[in-house]
């Protein structure tokens, strides 16, 4: 994936002014170049600061997640890019009053993204556990031999098992909650920012001042999610695996 920063160095319009400018100050007056050198740099940093080049390179670096949460954050960032879409297409001014509930979304889902891809970390891990181990037989067998032993020290190996065991399964249900958990926020996410959509394309036909009115209306359900995210953060932290 391109940078922005190539991206407008590459930009056929950017070149063709860069060439231009070289040409004027050979051929006609050398004062052409300084002044077609700066018409080009002001094209450029015009293009490099384009949010949508912008959005798309942050879109393009995100890597494949578990099969598991891609499904859900594809739909969130569909709905992302679909906000920018119908917000570049209304009214200066709606776009600016509107632009609040863009960079909400954008940070939620940025947020999301990256809890995602944590979680992707632990589900692989569970998927790695889950077909190479299972825990509540191998559990079930030291129970069992437990209440057939009777020399100590071979009983006292296999209570230490035990316990260690027991510490696994309950590590691996938390983390098998946790993931469970974080499904189900990513559709509440989704339903949020969905709102947040069709919320902002009804608000493209108000005035502006009605419009800013309204924002925390909206605005309260995205930040609630960005703060229940920060929490599975933290829990993330806590998690043992």
């Amino acid at each position: 994936m391109r940078s922005p920063l190539l991206l407008a160095f590459m930009n056929p319009l950017n070149l063709a002014m860069l060439a231009l400018a070289v040409a004027a100050g050979l051929c006609a007056a050398w004062w052409l170049f300084p002044l077609g050198l700066l018409v080009w740099g002001l094209m450029f940093f015009i293009l490099y600061r384009d949010p949508g080049m912008q959005l798309d390179q942050v879109i393009g670096a995100r890597t494949a997640l578990a099969a598991r949460f891609q499904k859900q954050f594809d739909q969130i960032q569909r709905v992302q890019i679909s906000l920018f879409n119908s917000l570049s297409s209304t009214r200066p001014g709606v776009r600016a009053a509107l632009q609040p509930v863009q960079e909400a979304v954008n940070q939620l889902t940025d947020q999301s993204y990256r809890l995602c891809q944590r979680m992707t970390v632990l589900e692989n891990h569970r998927l790695v556990i889950k077909s190479n181990r299972d825990l509540e037989g191998e559990l079930f067998v030291i129970k069992t031999k437990l209440d057939n032993i009777t020399d100590p020290m071979a009983r006292g190996d296999y209570e230490e098992s035990q316990r260690a065991l027991e510490e696994r399964l309950k590590n691996f249900r938390a983390m098998t909650t946790l993931l469970d958990r974080v499904e189900a926020q990513l559709a509440s996410i989704f339903n949020t920012v969905d709102n947040a959509l069709t919320e902002s394309v009804r608000l493209q036909v108000k005035r502006e001042a009605e419009i800013r009115s309204e924002l925390p209306r909206i605005l309260q359900p995205i930040q609630l999610q960005s703060t229940q995210l920060a929490n599975f953060e933290a829990e993330a932290d806590r998690t043992k695996v």
